[in-house]
C-alpha cells in the first residue's frame, strides 16, 4: 500500500474527529450559557420581589426616621411621638378632616411603593366625608365628625407591607360600600313612609301601639335594614364570594325599592316591621 494513501487516511480521521469535537464544545457552552442565563433571571426575579416586599419598606422607615425627624434616635422618638399628639389633637378639635402631608408615614410610603392605589385611597376618604355629610344616625357607628376618616386612616398607617395594604385597603372599601348602600335605603323608606297617604296607614296600623311619625320612623329605619340583613345571613362576610353577595343583595333592594316605590316587598316589610317589631318573609 503507498504510504502517502496510509497518511492521507490518518489525516482525514483526524480533522473528522477534531470537527465532532468543536461541534461538541459548542453544543455544551450553548448549554451552559442557556443555563446560567435561566438562573440569573430566576435570580433577578426573586430578588427583586424581595426587595420590594421588604427590603424597600424597611429603607423608607429608616428614611423616615432619619431625615423627617433629625437628631439622636431618642430625639427622633420624642419628636414623633409629640407630633403624633399634636396630629391626634388637631384631629379631635379643629380640623376633622387632615390632609396627608410629608410628615405621615403612610403618605411617604403611599407615594413610593403604593401609587396606583393612591387614587383608591383619596376616593375612599371623599366618601366618608360625603357619607358624613348626610348626618344619617349610626351611620357611619362612629358619631363625631372625622372620626370613622380617622379610624380608617390609622388602620392603612398601621400596615407593614404591600399585600396588606392592599388588603386593608380593600376591606375598607367594601365596608364603606355598604354603609353607602345603608344610607340610600335608608333614605328611600323614609321618603316613602312620610309620603304615605293617612287612610292606607290606618288600614295598615289597626290595632297597633305603634306612634307613626318622622321621629319614630327614623329610630327603626336602621334596625331593619340590620334585621333583614341577619336574616338573609349577609352581616358576616368572610370570602370574596360572600362580600359580592352582600353588595348585590343590597343593590337589588335599593334597586326594587327604586322602581316599584310603595308597591316594593322590602318597604311593605319595613311597615309590617314598624307594626309588629318584626321582618316579615
Amino acid at each position: 500500500m503507498d504510504p502517502f494513501s496510509i497518511c492521507s487516511v490518518s489525516e482525514s480521521y483526524q480533522i473528522l474527529l477534531s470537527t465532532q469535537r468543536q461541534r461538541k464544545n459548542k453544543i455544551l457552552i450553548f448549554v451552559i450559557v442557556f443555563l446560567i442565563y435561566c438562573f440569573l433571571s430566576f435570580f433577578a426575579f426573586f430578588f427583586r420581589s424581595f426587595l420590594f416586599l421588604y427590603i424597600f419598606p424597611i429603607g423608607q422607615a429608616f428614611h423616615f426616621f432619619s431625615f423627617s425627624h433629625p437628631g439622636s434616635s431618642t430625639g427622633n422618638a420624642d419628636s414623633f411621638s409629640s407630633n403624633t399628639n399634636s396630629i391626634s389633637s388637631s384631629v379631635s378639635h379643629s380640623d376633622p378632616y387632615p390632609n396627608p402631608g410629608p410628615w405621615d408615614p403612610l403618605y411617604s410610603y403611599s407615594e413610593n411603593v403604593l401609587s396606583d392605589t393612591l387614587d383608591l385611597e383619596h376616593e375612599l376618604y371623599s366618601r366618608i366625608r360625603l357619607l358624613e355629610s348626610r348626618l344619617i344616625d349610626r351611620l357611619p357607628p362612629q358619631q363625631h365628625l372625622g372620626e370613622y376618616e380617622t379610624l380608617v386612616r390609622n388602620n392603612l398607617t398601621e400596615c407593614g407591607n404591600t399585600r396588606y395594604y392592599r388588603s386593608t385597603l380593600s376591606n375598607e372599601l367594601f365596608a364603606l360600600t355598604v354603609l353607602e348602600y345603608k344610607a340610600k335605603i335608608y333614605d328611600q323608606l323614609l321618603n316613602l313612609s312620610l309620603s304615605e297617604p293617612e287612610n292606607r296607614l290606618s288600614l295598615i296600623f289597626r290595632g297597633s301601639s305603634f306612634n307613626f311619625n318622622e321621629g319614630s320612623i327614623r329610630e327603626n329605619l336602621l334596625d331593619f335594614i340590620e334585621a333583614k340583613m341577619e336574616a338573609s345571613d349577609l352581616t358576616h362576610p368572610n370570602s370574596r364570594h360572600e362580600k359580592i353577595l352582600v353588595k348585590e343583595t343590597l343593590r337589588t333592594w335599593a334597586n326594587h325599592l327604586q322602581e316599584n316605590g310603595p308597591r316594593s316587598r322590602v318597604y311593605i316589610e319595613f311597615l309590617f316591621y314598624l307594626r309588629d317589631g318584626a321582618v316579615r318573609f
